[in-house]
């Protein structure tokens, strides 16, 4: 995933923000984040064509992390955990989606937003620092 990519993406999403757009802007975030996560995870060893689940995903990391140096390197286990708890507290919302609207999107989008640079950060270390 490159930076001109990862620009574009944040810039839809501040649109559909600023447009009052909320569920939108949550979604892009959302998926923006979980890429950031498939392309960490697929640096050490998980398959990106398999389907998982965001906890699926986030506990590979932690088993990951607990096994190898690069891995520590790259994403804390202290930032898995905020992770973690985030798709946790998600999840369910976006699964009741069908049945009623989400409650507090505010909330939601601003967690997703906060999240975002702590994945940027480990996907640009894994990147080896260079811009693509």
């Amino acid at each position: 995933m490159s930076n001109q990519r990862i620009n574009k993406q944040l810039q839809k999403i501040q649109q559909a923000e600023k447009d009052g757009y909320l569920l939108e802007a949550f979604f892009l975030q959302y998926h923006l984040n979980i890429e950031l996560l498939l392309l960490i995870s697929s640096k050490y060893g998980h398959d990106q064509n398999v389907i998982s689940k965001p906890k699926d995903i986030i506990n590979y990391l932690i088993r990951e992390n607990g096994k190898s140096f690069d891995a520590k390197s790259t994403i804390s286990q202290k930032s898995l955990k905020l992770v973690k708890a985030w798709i946790e507290k998600t999840d369910p919302h976006i699964k009741s989606l069908r049945v009623q609207p989400m409650k507090g999107i505010k909330d939601h989008l601003h967690n997703a937003q906060k999240l975002f640079p702590i994945l940027n950060i480990s996907a640009f270390k894994l990147a080896g620092g260079s811009k693509n």
